[in-house]
């Protein structure tokens, strides 16, 4: 029996075509920009809804919004353009990347093209943050003034637009001549706000008024020249990109020479340890002292603003590459092997993680500060010792996380990404917890109360119920407040100990991440019983 089969050819759009069906050259290039992509698609949602009746921290003008739009969303959009022109060298695929039969041309427009559609939603998002109490006015159905409201929106398209055209141009080229995702992530996310308050300063040096509308779109100029400037050395590098780097390149670009014996010094093993790990924290410090140098020409409002981006990018680029960048480099596993005990080698890590991110990123930048504001004289020595103490404290629990982090990670691009989802939704869940903290305490009688008005996005007022210590506001000065501060110590102790572990093996799969998920949350339950039930056994026998 004989069967027939009649086809027919049906005619279809190749973007349909290519939409529908991608290729494998297309998929690739979007899983290597996917962790960016999600970090910023995630925050800015969260910036927009959750947030829209109450700060992410109580007391704290520093709002997620504001976080986002500032620091995020450039941080977000770099990453992209990093990602999309260095996951090459992050994965060692520069090689064979370079030996397919593929036009280098095409390749450029379509990580291009992928790196623009992913910045699409992100732009989209941070449009929303600036405009989240517009938007919730508008539906609560407040009265708002339109005409103005578009001219404010102009201006925020023209300054969302600043990140995209530093990631989609300065970023690859960045990377591209470096070789180093992270420097190009970092760099092109700094640069546009230096020329911004370059720009900003310029202007009100020539008389303009930098609060008009009509000069707002002048800022933009500089970022333009320079986007077509590096976009054009950007594809000239991509065209001549070459596999030599490092040793390798550097012996075939010098001559021969003759090698002679050198003498060999016995050194201290802790001191060569010491001396390693500072060695690999060298970026983020000289971008620090970058960022400090910065802060001496800027004026006093420019320099809180800036004040405001570097030293929280500081802190957590030294403890997102400090586990990560050993890893990628190849050299984390065999470095356990050598003859002192790992858990000396994990305690100088950590001590010099944590002090150069204490020193660099917090200490120095607030101190250059308030030398320029005169704020300084106005601290007196035990408001010092008491902000000094926090600041300690606070720096101490944000490394451990960070480091944790980047101890499940291959790169430091990458752990820098997933450190700042992680630190936000620790930092909030702490909040949820201490809220319900106090709460337990309060409904005990246990500590006292205070009412707060607290302002809705509509313009009106709610009071609320806090619960405050009876003696001072300073709660980790109350006893009561104790067990709790007792349960947060245990727990970055359980992200220090599991950290080295993380370190120390080569094997980071989604099993050892999912059991080590199980452990904080084992952890969390077993602690808020044992505080309830000594707050029940207190109650009793009082």
């Amino acid at each position: 029996m004989k069967t027939f089969a009649w086809t027919m050819t049906i005619l279809v759009p190749e973007i349909v075509s290519r939409t529908l069906s991608p290729s494998v050259q297309f998929k690739k290039e979007v899983r290597a920009i996917l962790p960016a992509l999600v970090l910023g698609t995630l925050l800015g949602l969260l910036a927009i809804f959750p947030m829209r009746n109450r700060e992410l921290s109580d007391g704290n003008f520093i709002s997620l919004p504001f976080t986002f739009t500032l620091l995020l969303y450039p941080l977000a959009c770099s990453a992209i353009g990093a990602l999309a022109f260095g996951h090459d060298y992050i994965h060692r695929t520069l090689g064979s990347f370079l030996s397919l039969p593929v036009s280098r041309s095409g390749i450029w427009w379509m990580r291009l093209r992928i790196s623009f559609l992913a910045m699409l939603p992100l732009a989209f998002l941070q449009l929303a943050c600036f405009n989240s109490l517009v938007l919730w006015a508008s539906f609560s159905g407040i009265h708002v003034n339109m005409d103005r409201w578009y001219l404010v929106l102009r201006v925020q398209a023209q300054s969302a637009a600043v990140p995209m055209l530093s990631g989609l141009f300065l970023a690859p080229w960045l990377t591209l001549v470096s070789r180093s995702p992270l420097f190009g992530t970092i760099v092109s996310m700094i640069l546009p706000f230096v020329l911004g308050l370059i720009s900003t300063s310029l202007l009100v040096a020539g008389g303009f008024d930098q609060q008009e509308t009509p000069w707002q779109p002048l800022r933009l100029i500089p970022m333009i020249v320079l986007s077509i400037v590096f976009g054009i050395l950007g594809w000239r590098k991509f065209k001549n990109l070459e596999v030599i780097d490092g040793e390798i390149g550097a012996a075939a670009r010098t001559s021969t020479k003759v090698l002679r014996a050198e003498q060999i010094r016995r050194q201290s093993p802790m001191l060569q340890l010491f001396k390693k790990n500072l060695m690999l924290l060298r970026m983020p410090i000289l971008l620090a002292v970058l960022g400090m140098l910065l802060t001496v020409f800027l004026n006093k409002d420019q320099a809180t603003l800036w004040t405001l981006v570097y030293p929280a990018t500081i802190v957590v680029l030294i403890g997102a590459i400090s586990s990560a960048d050993e890893r990628q480099l190849g050299v984390a596993e065999w470095q356990t092997l050598m003859p002192v005990a790992f858990w000396k080698q994990w305690t100088i890590k950590f001590v010099v993680t944590w002090l150069s991110a204490l020193v660099a990123g917090v200490m120095l930048p607030l101190l250059i500060l308030f030398l320029k504001t005169d704020e300084l004289q106005k601290i007196g020595s035990g408001d010092f010792f008491q902000v000094g103490g926090v600041f300690i404290v606070a720096s101490l629990g944000f490394i451990t996380i960070t480091l944790y982090v980047s101890s499940l990670c291959n790169s430091g691009l990458k752990a820098l990404i997933a450190a700042i989802l992680v630190n936000i939704g620790v930092a909030y869940m702490m909040i949820q917890f201490f809220d319900a903290y106090s709460t337990l305490l309060w409904t005990d009688g246990i500590v006292g109360s205070r009412e707060i008005l607290e302002l809705l996005p509509n313009g009106s007022r709610v009071q609320r119920t806090m619960a405050v210590p009876v003696e001072t506001g300073d709660w980790w000065n109350h006893w009561q407040y104790w067990p709790f501060l007792l349960a947060i110590i245990g727990l970055a102790a359980l992200a220090f100990f599991l950290a080295m572990r993380n370190h120390r093996c080569a094997e980071r799969g989604p099993g050892r991440l999912l059991r080590q998920i199980t452990a904080f949350a084992a952890y969390e339950a077993a602690a808020a019983a044992a505080i309830i039930t000594f707050w029940n056994w207190y109650s009793w026998l009082h």
